[in-house]
């Protein structure tokens, strides 16, 4: 008989919690950055009022139908729950004796190193949220019981600008766009810190620009933001990051999470990253950025480990303005 309560118990979420909080970090722009306020909730969803105090505007959701406004008179709805993010390892029939044999240091050493490779992986989906939540909306992939749909939420329209000339024209001039930029953020009463994320061709565009144009060696002009640990080229005052991550599209397709012609001008950082409440059978509700479970399947002759997490970015969309800059 297969007996895996060894197995369950070093995934406890006490050890869960404690082998989280004593790996190292991997840091990324957007999650070390900009959405740095990481807080766990104590609920599965989230009150439509505490996003407007965020975001600035009312939200929409689509599972399965069009876009509803959350708060429209034909149909009231108080709390948004997001679909979690659910990943999962197969223990095949020949690695199982092993692992019931494992015991003290040898399977801790087991589970840290599945618990490692899980929270690396959530960590690269939950980056993918929120840069597509800087655009004003999120959208994901996730499983139903026959096949697959995808969640989207629309937090809001963001503001644009128009750059007068490509930064890979003719006439670029980066600085004064940026400038303006921050400019029209001020006149709408969006307060600092500023930082602005360049996709990769805007990136680019921007460093052949200063090396070209400005003759400037790149080299002086990087710096490593001290508490994220991420790279970022400081102008004139301005802290600019690349964000060059990619996600999978719900079609198979992968895509950037932000534009890569464009940049971005944030203000009122860091915003929040919740990590909401994740509902179990064994454990009732419990709040922490993920959990890992062991689950034999109904035969007995193979188990799962399954993580879940459900990170719900809070972007400030009025705080939010975007230019496209590589033509």
């Amino acid at each position: 008989m297969l007996d895996i309560a060894n197995l369950k118990r070093a995934f406890q979420p006490r050890l869960i919690a404690e082998t989280l909080a004593n790996l190292p970090p991997v840091p990324t722009v957007l999650t070390s950055v900009v959405f740095s306020q990481k807080e766990t909730h104590p609920f599965p969803y989230v009150g439509i009022e505490e996003i407007r105090e965020e975001t600035g505007s009312v939200p929409l959701v689509r599972y399965g139908e069009n876009p509803v406004e959350l708060d429209s008179t034909d149909r009231v709805v108080t709390l948004v729950e997001p679909e979690p993010i659910t990943l999962r390892k197969t223990i095949r029939p020949r690695e199982i004796a092993g692992l019931q044999a494992l015991t003290g240091q040898n399977l801790k050493v087991y589970t840290q190193g599945i618990i490692d490779r899980f929270r690396r992986r959530m960590l690269s989906t939950t980056a993918a949220l929120c840069g597509q939540s800087i655009n004003g909306r999120l959208q994901h992939p996730i499983k139903t019981d026959v096949g697959t749909d995808v969640y989207e939420f629309q937090y809001g329209t963001v503001k644009t600008y128009t750059p007068a000339d490509t930064w890979n024209g003719t006439n670029p001039k980066p600085l004064k766009d940026l400038d303006a930029m921050t400019t029209e953020l001020m006149k709408n009463g969006v307060a600092g810190p500023y930082v602005v994320l360049a996709g990769e061709n805007a990136y680019r565009a921007l460093l052949e620009y200063l090396e070209t144009k400005e003759g400037v060696v790149i080299a002086n002009y990087t710096k490593v933001d001290e508490q994220a640990k991420v790279p970022y080229v400081e102008y004139f005052g301005f802290k600019i990051y690349k964000v060059a991550d990619q996600y999978k599209a719900a079609d198979g397709t992968v895509k950037p999470v932000i534009d890569p012609n464009a940049v971005y001008v944030l203000g009122e950082l860091p915003w929040k990253l919740k990590f909401l409440s994740l509902d179990d059978i064994e454990y009732g509700p419990i709040a922490m950025p993920m959990l890992v479970k062991v689950v034999k399947d109904p035969m007995g002759k193979s188990l799962s480990i399954i993580a879940e997490s459900k990170p719900f970015p809070l972007p400030k969309t009025h705080a939010i303005i975007k230019a496209v800059v590589v033509g």
